[in-house]
Order: C-alpha cells, then structure tokens, then sequence
C-alpha cells in the first residue's frame, strides 16, 4: 500500500518550503510515498519553491502541477486525478506533518480494511504561541482544530478537516470528487456527509497529526466575521443540494444554535470571559447571514 499526499497551494511562499520538509523528513520509506503540489494560481514564488525543492530533493517523488481553475475544491479535485497510490491525504500549504505522519495513515488503512476515510488532530501554531483571549472549544472550526482525544474511534457527529484527511481512492471512483460549487472553504464535508449517508465509517487516528499555522491575519476580527459568513454560505449550498425544505430546517439549526451560544456565552460571561462570549454569539449570528444571502 503506498500514499499520495496532495499539497493545495495558494501564495503560501512564507511556508510552503516547511511543508515540505516535513513530508521529505518523515520516517516511512520515500518509495511507499509521493508528494503532489497543486499550485492554484499563485502569484508569489510558490512555483519558483516548489521546482527548485524537486531540484534539490530528488530522493523525493515530488511533483508540481498549476490547476489554473481559481477554487480549492478544483485543485483537491485536480490533485486525486493525478494521483498514482490507492490511499490519497491532503495537507494545507501552511501545515507541517509530525514525522510518523505516512507511516500512521498507511498502518491506519492497512489495519482497518473496512474505513474508506480517516482523520487526524490538527493543532493550531498561533503567533507567538498564545491562543486569542475569544477562542474556545466551540469556535475551534474557525481555525481547523481538530483534537477528539487519545483514542482511536469513529468520527460520529464531527468530520475530519481539510488540513488532515485520508481517502482510500476507491473513495472518489465510488463517491465522486469534491463539490466544486463550494470555492471558499468546506467542500470536504460535502464528501463526508455522502459517507455518512452510504453508513461508511470515518476514522479517527490521534497519532496523526498536523501542526497548522495560524497567522495574524486570521485572526483579525475581519478575517473572522468572513470566515463564519462563509460557513453559511457553504451550508446552505449544501442544503439546496436536497430541497427548499433542507435549507429551512438548517436555517432554523442555527437560530437553535444561536439560542445556545447565548446560554453558553451567559455562563462565560459568569467567569469573566466576556471576549469568549461575544465571538461565540456573534459566530452563530454572522453564519446565520451567511445562510440568509
């Protein structure tokens, strides 16, 4: 069994170079592995990096590709289709793998032939190393955190994350490829959602992990108030994909979920939290807008 892991690049030429190290460092074998760069129309030195590491690493199958179609389900898709291993991973440009990351996702599979997906923790590496004073557990989806614990169990009402996910590749010959409709952020869990529906397991792995970093850009109040109208905008998409009624009833979950953040932002408000309180409400607020658009 041998893996594919697929790097979807976008003007990342502060970090791609890392990314790769860490997939060049990793402990498995460099003839069970290969590393695909899809470059989606960068405009920094991402390429330049990218064709001198292939130069300077030639121990490593490293290959580049431009995916000249703008939208991160187009490069995902464009990264399975020139995939040459039956299990296929995808890491963010702006991501570093621990060095037993091949070596755990390929003993994952080979252990537990009846998953066709798995996932791993995704810890975020914050400017400075301090988490902002606003973040808790409930808003971690804004910045990929991902973190069930030290067991290995089925993802059941959660989903893996972009920034650490593994398919079998009969996954997308069975399931079809990534919705390309969703060209902001999400569209892996339009993929997720048909496993489920199919009653096919999703597997998460705590011993593979990713360190994903967050710059300070992300966490600017602009950058968040996009981020969670952007969630709304992929969610009813998705909903449309059913009926009318689908996207009803997930408008109404988060009015519900609205009326819960301002439970739980009571109960922050009690410890003084007030920071953490106000995301939280104004996160289910601002991806009710974008549910409304």
């Amino acid at each position: 069994m041998k893996l594919s892991v697929i790097i979807c690049a976008y003007n990342r030429e502060d970090h791609i170079k890392k990314t790769l190290d860490s997939l060049f460092y990793q402990l498995a074998s460099k003839d069970i592995y290969e590393v695909i760069v899809i470059d989606n129309n960068s405009k920094d030195k991402t390429a330049d990096i990218c064709i001198q590491y292939i130069k300077e690493k030639q121990e490593l199958d490293l290959k580049y590709f431009l995916e000249t179609k703008q939208g991160l389900s187009f490069a995902r898709n464009r990264g399975v289709k020139e995939s040459s291993n039956e299990v296929i991973s995808f890491i963010d440009d702006d991501a570093t793998a621990t060095e037993n990351y091949v070596e755990n996702i390929l003993l994952t599979f080979e252990q537990n032939k009846n998953i066709l997906s798995i996932g791993g923790k995704v810890l975020p590496v914050y400017p400075k190393n301090k988490e902002p004073v606003w973040m808790s557990k409930y808003l971690w989806p804004v910045v990929a955190k991902v973190d069930q614990g030290e067991t290995e169990h089925e993802f059941k009402k959660k989903y893996p994350v972009g920034c650490n996910m593994a398919f079998r590749k009969e996954t997308f010959i069975k399931y079809g490829l990534f919705n390309e409709d969703i060209k902001y952020r999400g569209d892996e869990k339009f993929l997720f959602l048909r496993l489920k529906k199919e009653k096919e397991l999703i597997y998460y792995n705590p011993k593979i992990i990713v360190y994903h970093t967050i710059p300070e850009t992300r966490l600017s109040y602009e950058s968040f108030v996009k981020n969670c109208i952007g969630v709304g905008e992929s969610e009813k998409i998705r909903a449309k994909g059913n009926s009318v009624w689908s996207v009803i009833i997930k408008y109404l979950e988060y009015i519900f979920k609205l009326g819960a953040s301002l439970l739980i932002g009571f109960g922050f408000v009690l410890k003084g939290q007030f920071k953490k309180a106000t995301y939280l409400i104004q996160a289910m607020y601002y991806i009710l807008v974008g549910l409304s658009k």
